[in-house]
């Protein structure tokens, strides 16, 4: 292998050979293509900085060109300039165009850090001390002879004011995991957005600048932060009307289609009645004179029943003890479409009010809002190798995401255990639902969903339908 020195920048040109690459080689340096990397040494082997796998081996499989040799930037410096520059090229490998212009990018300070000139010797030695530990050249028994152990040494970095020279991901700070989370996120708020790139990904995505809740059987998710304990409704019906699949099985909405329905239409909706109410009289011929009105005309005719002329129909809409008849029990079919717009928006609206009722319980607690919500599919493969197509929704909860995510590092902040680690969650609920559970947040109550719909919200909806039965 060429002279390589620790501390060496490399550009990692590609594959000696694309054509037989091994699986090791491809997984270390499929990402390393066209990327600087930094040289380090461990167990008598060149080692060089990854962004997403730490320190890989480094391979013979691989063509590269060493750029620079420098000690004044850590390992953990130098991995954060690499996944910097592969947000900057959108994640894809491109050709290196001007060499100077990316030697300086990497070799370059951060703005946002202290230049080394201007730490103090004590400073200095933590970094290093931090630096060797991840890089594998510093082991924690070495670090609790040197400084007295991993817990001082943060709390120290935090002291000094340059704990960003820690990399709060590293697995070397497990045991300490949420001391350094919450040493960071005192030292730097937008630090959140980090821990949710680094451990949220199971169910939060970005899309542009607002994170959303991205999820598959989200109706059952939601449902099962209400506490249904002391309520009927059950839990199962709650995702039901939350998906707005809920099936409203409800019998007997009204016993009088001429008041809750006919009355409630407006003119050119009621003429769409009354024209086939007149259709149907004129087919029956007769009818039997069971109304006053319907008497006297019996009587004018001189018959038991009345013959239904034009002229008497006519006669027939302006008295309303015959249209009740009519509508309620001698024309059957023109009831049963009256009873069936009805029902249909007598159920919908309430179904409508329960869902408005339980999403707005949701929202500022788990989303932000349900406003944006975008359903979608993609494809997977199966074991078989054959496509399927599954479906998923996005939920804007940017504002929601950054609140739980804050008060879960806080709350856990002196916690040790396993679980009390956002890690342990590995998601956006996941972490919510806990919360709860620890007592920190509240279960979200069921609210009081009514019995009845709104009446004008009914006939609305009666008036805006009857077309499709007249």
């Amino acid at each position: 292998m060429q002279d390589l020195k620790k501390g060496d920048i490399i550009l990692i040109k590609g594959f000696k050979d694309p054509a037989n690459v091994n699986f090791y080689c491809h997984m270390h340096f499929k990402d390393l293509i066209g990327l600087p990397t930094r040289v380090s040494v461990a167990f008598n082997s060149f080692y060089v900085s990854h962004p997403n796998l730490d320190s890989v081996p480094l391979n013979e499989c691989v063509e590269f060109d060493i750029l620079e040799s420098t000690d004044e930037i850590s390992h953990q410096e130098f991995k954060s300039k690499q996944k910097l520059y592969q947000q900057m090229m959108g994640g894809q490998t491109k050709p290196v165009k001007n060499l100077d212009k990316l030697k300086n990018f990497f070799l370059k300070k951060n703005i946002n850090e202290s230049n080394v000139e201007s730490l103090t010797p004590k400073q200095k030695k933590l970094i290093n001390l931090v630096d060797k530990l991840e890089n594998g050249e510093l082991s924690l028994n070495d670090l609790n002879n040197l400084i007295g152990g991993t817990e001082l040494l943060i709390k120290k970095m935090n002291e000094e004011g340059i704990i960003s020279y820690i990399n709060p991901f590293d697995d070397i700070w497990d045991d300490y995991r949420n001391d350094v989370l919450y040493a960071f996120y005192m030292n730097d708020p937008s630090f959140i957005w980090k821990v949710v790139d680094e451990y949220l990904s199971n169910d939060v995505t970005k899309v542009g600048d607002d994170y959303y809740y991205d999820v598959s059987n989200w109706p059952d998710e939601f449902a099962s932060l209400f506490n249904t304990g002391r309520n009927d409704i059950r839990e199962s019906t709650i995702s039901e009307i939350l998906s707005g699949d809920y099936d409203m099985d409800m019998w007997d909405v009204t016993d009088d289609e001429y008041r809750d329905v006919y009355e409630e239409l407006i003119p050119e909706k009621k003429q769409l009645v009354d024209n086939r109410i007149r259709e149907d009289l004129k087919k029956m011929k007769t009818i039997d004179a069971i109304s006053d009105l319907l008497e006297e005309i019996a009587q004018e005719q001189g018959r038991d029943d009345v013959e239904l002329t034009d002229e008497v129909i006519n006669r027939l809409f302006d008295d309303e003890e015959t249209m009740v008849f009519l509508i309620n029990t001698g024309l059957p079919d023109i009831r049963s479409y009256l009873y069936s717009v009805y029902s249909g928006c007598y159920t919908g609206t309430l179904s409508n009010e329960w869902y408005d009722s339980l999403w707005g319980e949701l929202e500022g607690f788990a989303i932000d809002t349900l406003e944006g919500r975008d359903d979608y599919s993609y494809k997977v493969k199966g074991y078989d190798g054959t496509e399927k197509v599954k479906y998923a929704t996005r939920f804007k909860a940017t504002n929601l995401i950054y609140r739980v995510v804050s008060d879960f590092i806080v709350s856990k902040k002196d916690s040790t255990w396993n679980d009390d680690t956002i890690a342990y969650w590995g998601s956006y609920l996941g972490l919510l639902k806990q919360l709860i559970y620890d007592g920190d947040y509240s279960e979200l109550s069921v609210p009081r969903l009514d019995d009845y719909p709104d009446s004008s919200k009914v006939s609305k909806c009666v008036n805006e339908n009857i077309g499709d039965y007249f």
